[in-house]
């Protein structure tokens, strides 16, 4: 749900980059894009180059889709970002 993202959001921006990343390698992978992609820019990229990198590989994968297809598909201004969660692809199989 939305409220349960901001508050992952605020959480991890309020932790150093070690912890956030750990805490995001550990999560639902829709979660860990959905929420990256609302932690502050600088932030976000401390807590991705503190990650695993095969996760980091695979939530850039998830997270570069997820993007493309929001701005390909979402009028601005149209729906929270739980409703955008919903337009995430398919997790690859492998």
């Amino acid at each position: 749900t939305e409220g349960k993202v901001a508050k992952i959001v605020a959480m991890l921006e309020s932790m150093k980059p070690d912890a956030s990343a750990a805490y995001i390698e550990n999560v639902d992978p829709f979660l860990a894009v959905e929420v990256m992609a609302r932690i502050n820019v600088q932030k976000a990229a401390k807590i991705w180059n503190k990650m695993d990198k095969k996760v980091s590989a695979r939530l850039s994968e998830l997270y570069t889709g997820f993007r493309s297809k929001i701005e390909k598909e979402t009028p601005p201004n149209a729906g929270g970002a739980a409703d955008r969660a919903k337009t995430l692809p398919a997790p690859e199989k492998g």
